[in-house]
């Protein structure tokens, strides 16, 4: 069978990329297993509840021993405004920083609950535990019209709440 020039110079490619790999494989040396150790997460400059951010691995995780993943109490948030007309609303359990001059609570991202695409015609159905005691609600605006707002809504023994921003 006679083949064309181009034929055989893609065939010769395809030759020598195959050895490439080969030989690449090779040198990267045996295949390691999966107990590799990955980088540790550093916790931030605040008391974190006894939570260990050291873990390096599911195996290392330890769970307070009241810890349940049961949730208690069903909560259901309704807004009634916001800042402009389209956005995102997130939900936290946690702050990291408590702004005392204007009040301000911005959240701990590590402890996110809940993220909705803002609407005042919905209500919004959390499940908590008993330790929490509130969320902190964060408006990011998707719009551009608006800026970032927070708010700390302390739970109580009601089950429904309205937040306005």
């Amino acid at each position: 069978m006679i083949r064309s020039n181009n034929e055989s110079l893609f065939l010769g490619f395809i030759l020598v990329l195959g050895f490439i790999l080969v030989g690449c494989d090779r040198q990267a040396g045996p295949h390691q297993d999966n107990n590799e150790t990955f980088d540790t997460v550093q916790p931030f400059d605040q008391e974190d509840e006894g939570v260990n951010f050291n873990v390096t691995a599911t195996k290392d995780m330890v769970a307070e021993l009241n810890f349940d993943f049961n949730p208690v109490k069903t909560v259901y948030l309704n807004f009634s405004r916001f800042p402009s007309e389209f956005g995102k609303i997130n939900v936290y359990k946690r702050y990291e920083y408590h702004d005392e001059q204007s009040n301000t609570f911005y959240p701990d991202h590590r402890s996110m609950l809940a993220s909705y695409i803002a609407s005042t015609d919905t209500l919004f159905t959390l499940a908590l535990t008993e330790q929490d005691q509130y969320l902190i609600l964060e408006w990011l605006p998707m719009d551009g019209l608006s800026d970032e707002a927070y708010r700390r809504l302390d739970i109580e023994s009601a089950s429904q709440y309205t937040v306005g921003f």
